[in-house]
């Protein structure tokens, strides 16, 4: 006997109710084809306000007197609901499930996530039950996740686990101190606090927060999520173009349907470049010692330090910022500044590394569109010119989630859930592995900055002595007044002048008292640190200004008295303008000026340093008495008009 029409029909279960206990077994009482209402309830206002999730189950039969078999079963839903913020979906949760209730289906929707690695954010403390807030905290470089990130909560203990999604997060940089006897007083921690979609169903059990990343074994691990596929769902969508006869293909508005409601957030990005940059640190030379002080737990290695190649006796780094002995963290390294954060040592330390130095070179950029017909888990790419080691990081949206792969430390990138890529240095070719599909109509960029830009000069270097100078705010420096300080591997230096004009001590130089200028060279081993200041001390002085006219001079030697006096040793302080008249004309006037120098003459100077005085001046051993002036040898004849500075 042939199956009729009227013999499939669609049965209802035994509970059609959102109650945890909704569904179970499918009963024999048939659905009533076109009558409203005979499944789900009518919607709310509110429901298309705040969003809800309904399930219900039914089962589909077939009713006969004998075994006919039924062939080529189908069910699908073949009107979209006439609201557009309404979606319906179909799924199984499989043909062994026939007492089934709704928490089990609710529990197959959610399991298209599966918990992943450990984050990087650890409870803070214990968190309670029917909290709607989440606090966290991680190291102070730690970047806040993006709202809509979903992570596991997952009791080791317990076992218990339950998904959270983010849908608002703040944080801030809090101080804590340790109390224990080889702790090197405060340190700092990045503390996160994000608010989550549903409520805690339970109490979950964090951590203190520890100097050492080592010491924090939370009851509780804040894991990552990746997409799993563990249910396939079958929904309706409206075509946006006619389909004839004979069509392979049909466009729709959408490959997508919405399974549980979701909200959206705004997130201002200012003054970012549509085309992104790649800094990287490349190295700049070979290793070197260097011995600093550790002060505050830090130490200082005074510039950028290439990842990889730091090397202590209390440990080496790890490439990714990290500094560890025989498997135990030790202590934090920033790259760029080359400042290394020990936990609990104080003392000298002797470091060796290659130094390095931050380029930022234009990025290149790269895109593969995402369609149906090329959406994988695989993807490949040559890439010219040829990416920098460290300079390239590749981004894909997953389930309306970007994510990004970032070099790691052995020449590859990875992202927190799993996805790889592997670079060919030689040929520039990419091979991707993503760790969950991507979305139709995204696209895979892949930003990267080539090593064509810049060229490394690495062990060429020649060695320059540096050279600062200033002027104080103040009219003049008082001799014998003056002291300069600064860091040099987190140890003060100091220098001093000696009353001559001669800056001594940590380092060499000059200081012109009447004109509140100084200039000095550091000694070996005692270069400022990055970003070290100079703190200037000195006690300012008055400053005696004499203007002497028609000095008549005898050869190259001139004399004249100064009406003020005493003179302060090497504060006398000479400029002039001569006028030479030759053969009836008059040539350009000549001017130079002159610094005093003790006890008598002297040369002033050294090529480094701009005080190198054009003439000499000899002073006279009274009080009152002025110098004498010689310069050049010129024609003779002419006027000259000397100014005198002194204090």
């Amino acid at each position: 006997m042939p199956i009729l029409d009227q013999d499939v029909g669609i049965y209802t279960s035994e509970r059609l109710t959102d109650f945890p206990d909704g569904g179970g077994r499918i009963t024999a009482k048939p659905m009533v084809d076109g009558q409203s209402n005979n499944l789900f309830p009518d919607q709310s206002d509110l429901d298309e306000t705040t969003g809800r999730l309904k399930l219900r189950k039914f089962g589909v039969a077939v009713r006969t007197d004998d075994t006919e078999p039924y062939l080529g079963a189908l069910v699908f839903v073949s009107k979209p609901p006439f609201n557009k913020k309404v979606s319906a979906t179909l799924f199984q949760t499989g043909a062994e499930r026939h007492f089934d209730e709704r928490i089990d289906a609710q529990r197959r929707l959610e399991s298209y996530l599966t918990p992943g690695s450990e984050s990087r954010y650890t409870l803070l403390n214990d968190q309670l039950e029917g909290q709607r807030m989440l606090f966290a905290f991680g190291r102070e470089d730690v970047p806040a996740p993006d709202i809509g990130t979903s992570f596991c909560l997952d009791d080791t203990v317990t076992g218990d686990q339950q998904f959270v999604r983010i849908t608002d997060v703040s944080s801030e940089v809090r101080t804590y101190e340790d109390a224990s006897s080889n702790g090197s007083g405060v340190y700092k921690k990045r503390v996160f606090i994000m608010s989550i979609s549903t409520r805690l169903k339970r109490n979950f059990i964090g951590s203190e927060v520890d100097r050492l990343d080592a010491n924090i074994r939370p009851q509780t691990i804040l894991r990552v999520t990746q997409v799993a596929d563990a249910a396939q769902y079958a929904g309706v969508q409206e075509i946006v173009e006619p389909v004839g006869m004979g069509d392979m293909s049909v466009k729709a508005e959408s490959l997508f349907s919405q399974l549980v409601p979701s909200s959206t957030i705004e997130t201002n990005i200012p003054d970012e470049s549509a085309g992104s940059t790649l800094a990287t640190l490349i190295q700049a030379g070979n290793r070197f010692e260097i011995t600093v002080s550790i002060i505050d737990g830090v130490a200082r290695f005074g510039r950028p330090i290439t990842p990889g190649s730091l090397y202590c006796v209390l440990g080496v780094d790890d490439g990714k910022g990290g500094v560890f002995n025989n498997g135990v963290q030790t202590g934090d390294v920033d790259y760029n500044s080359g400042d290394i954060t020990f936990y609990s040592n104080t003392g000298n330390v002797t470091l060796m590394a290659a130094p390095a130095l931050q380029v930022t070179p234009n990025a290149h950029t790269e895109s593969i569109k995402i369609e149906a017909a090329n959406r994988g888990y695989n993807y490949i790419r040559t890439l010219r010119p040829i990416p920098d080691s460290r300079g390239i990081a590749i981004d894909y949206m997953s389930q309306g989630k970007w994510y990004r792969l970032l070099p790691d430390v052995n020449g590859g990138l990875r992202d927190e859930v799993g996805s790889v890529a592997q670079i060919d240095r030689l040929t520039g070719t990419v091979i991707i592995t993503l760790a969950a599909l991507p979305d139709v109509g995204t696209y895979i960029i892949i930003t990267w900055a080539g090593a064509i830009h810049y060229e490394s000069n690495a062990g060429f270097e020649q060695s320059f002595t540096p050279f600062y100078e200033g002027q104080v705010t103040e009219a003049a420096i008082t001799p014998n007044s003056l002291s300069i300080e600064w860091l040099s591997g987190g140890v003060t230096k100091t220098a001093t002048d000696d009353g001559y004009g001669n800056i001594t001590g940590d380092a060499n130089g000059r200081v012109i008292y009447s004109e509140g200028k100084w200039g000095f060279s550091p000694n070996d081993n005692c270069y400022p640190d990055a970003g070290a200041n100079l703190q200037l001390a000195y006690d300012s002085a008055t400053i005696v200004t004499e203007v002497l006219d028609a000095i008549d001079r005898t050869g190259d030697m001139a004399s004249f008295q100064l009406t003020q006096g005493p003179v302060k040793q090497g504060s006398l302080v000479a400029r002039w303008t001569r006028a030479i008249d030759k053969e009836g004309s008059t040539e350009n006037s000549r001017s130079g000026s002159y610094r005093s120098a003790p006890p008598t003459t002297d040369s002033l100077g050294s090529p480094k340093s701009p005080f190198v005085p054009p003439v000499s001046i000899t002073v006279g051993s009274g009080s009152t008495s002025g110098p004498s002036w010689s310069s050049p040898s010129t024609n003779s004849g002419g006027s000259s008009r000397l100014t005198l500075y002194s204090s």
